[in-house]
């Protein structure tokens, strides 16, 4: 692990972020009310599964050595999203998301596209704060979101405040 805290799991790799930067009193009402529960922990997912099941063990270790080498600074955006997602098994998922502005995730794209050799849509930087599901064991798990097409299918919801 890296001074920037990266978390490396199997073939995903997570960017831990420090809770007491965010402001949770500010839209504590909104998560009240749609019931959902801060997280015990924060981080940005800058691979996924839904990317990791196409790399090779090779490639992981190209492109887990870039990630330790780019900065991956961060600015908090003052943009909430309320997202929901119903699953194949019934359950439904429900999470309260904070935008980020994450300069190094466009870079660090398009150097995954060219070591696996296939175009991957950049995810959109976010932290979830808040999350809840029908299921009690994913209570604390967010929703996975690979792009901004993905994002749209979940109908999201700017929480004004």
């Amino acid at each position: 692990m890296t001074d920037k805290k990266l978390i490396f799991n199997n073939k995903n790799i997570l960017l831990s972020v420090e809770e007491s930067l965010f402001n949770f009193d500010l839209i504590k009402n909104y998560a009240d009310v749609e019931q959902v529960n801060k997280k015990d922990e924060f981080h940005v997912t800058l691979i996924g599964s839904e990317v990791s099941k196409n790399i090779s063990d090779i490639q992981f270790i190209e492109i887990k050595k870039i990630a330790e080498n780019l900065d991956w600074k961060f600015n908090l955006k003052p943009e909430y999203l309320y997202i929901s997602k119903k699953y194949p098994n019934g359950e439904i998922r429900k999470s309260i998301i904070q935008l980020i502005e994450l300069p190094d995730m466009e870079k660090y794209y398009k150097k995954i596209s060219e070591i696996i050799g296939e175009e991957i849509e950049v995810p959109v930087p976010h932290v979830t704060l808040f999350t809840n599901s029908t299921d009690s064991q994913n209570s604390l798990r967010g929703i996975a979101v690979y792009s901004e097409k993905d994002l749209e299918t979940l109908s999201p919801r700017k929480i004004i405040l």
